[in-house]
């Protein structure tokens, strides 16, 4: 059995309460200087990947420092209600926290990076983690492009979290208020009840977002009964609660194998398909079991003739 994993509270962590720019830089492993020229926008790459999404990506200086301000960010303790971004918390986790509720609302917050303004960022540093304005200016700019926050670094989904802790908290509070079950999972927030949600419910988060100039993909919102099949961070859960792999992910598979076997797949595809399988048996553990016995084979056996 592993060890339970320990995390700290704000006020441990060594980035808490920093107030000279020459302690953040020693904190980081880089200098004053370097840390200055870190936070210029030449320091990142765009490019868009095979399903056209544009990708921000930090040279590899900055994605060091960037690194280990991921690692002191992901020692703090945060609230149960976030998931994403946990050591050993799958998106499964996710949908077994609801699967018992009848009711169900999931909401998903449109261009959360894009949308992160770096206003925000500097807030949380100065206000909750009790930086100098300096430090929290510097630090504010250092994880963020074109002023917001970036697609492809490693403290991206931390500083979206914290630049707006104060308004999911607000949120949760109100869940609280209402016997309302809440979760966050990076950008996509679920709301469940054994109860139908209040009228209006979408309505309220919307104007709490929008007063920090975040809006919800309006037209992803999706609204489920105690009779419908439910479907959380890629997990289908079904009226009795039990979980499913999605009919997607089933098809994903079923397409790959269409016109081929397994022995036929080379190293890249067979690599694509055992990830997809592995994924999908931490939802069902005997997913197309035959077929993931079948290509752990041949994988294994192709990694070996490869060396």
């Amino acid at each position: 059995m592993r060890p339970p994993i320990n995390y700290i509270s704000l006020q441990e962590s060594k980035l808490y309460g920093v107030k000279r720019k020459r302690d953040l830089a020693k904190i980081l492993g880089v200098t004053v200087k370097k840390l200055k020229s870190l936070t210029s926008d030449k320091n990142y790459r765009e490019w868009t990947n095979a399903e056209g999404r544009i990708i921000e990506q930090p040279s590899e200086e900055l994605a060091m420092v960037l690194s280990k301000l991921h690692n002191i960010l992901s020692e703090i303790q945060t609230p149960d209600y976030l998931l994403s971004g946990k050591k050993r918390i799958k998106p499964r986790q996710n949908a077994d926290l609801h699967a018992t509720n009848n009711f169900m609302i999931n909401v998903d917050i449109a261009k959360f990076y894009q949308s992160t303004k770096k206003k925000y960022i500097f807030s949380a540093f100065k206000s909750i983690f009790d930086l100098s304005p300096d430090v929290s200016d510097l630090l504010a700019n250092l994880v963020t492009y074109k002023g917001h926050i970036p697609t492809g670094t490693a403290t991206s989904q931390a500083i979206a979290y914290w630049a707006y802790k104060k308004t999911f908290d607000r949120i949760h509070m109100l869940s609280l208020c209402q016997g309302i079950l809440m979760s966050v999972w990076v950008d996509d927030i679920v709301f469940s009840s054994k109860t139908p949600l209040p009228k209006g419910w979408v309505k309220e988060i919307s104007k709490i977002f929008y007063e920090v100039e975040l809006s919800l993909k309006l037209q992803k919102t999706k609204k489920y009964n105690s009779k419908d099949f439910k479907t959380v961070t890629g997990t289908a859960i079904s009226p009795k609660g039990e979980l499913f792999v999605k009919n997607q992910k089933r098809k994903e598979i079923i397409d790959i194998l269409r016109k081929k076997t397994v022995e036929d797949l080379n190293l890249k595809q067979s690599r694509s398909l055992f990830g997809k399988l592995t994924a999908q048996r931490q939802i069902q553990a005997d997913f197309f079991e035959d077929v993931y016995k079948k290509t752990k084979k041949h994988l294994k056996s192709l990694e070996k003739n490869k060396t």
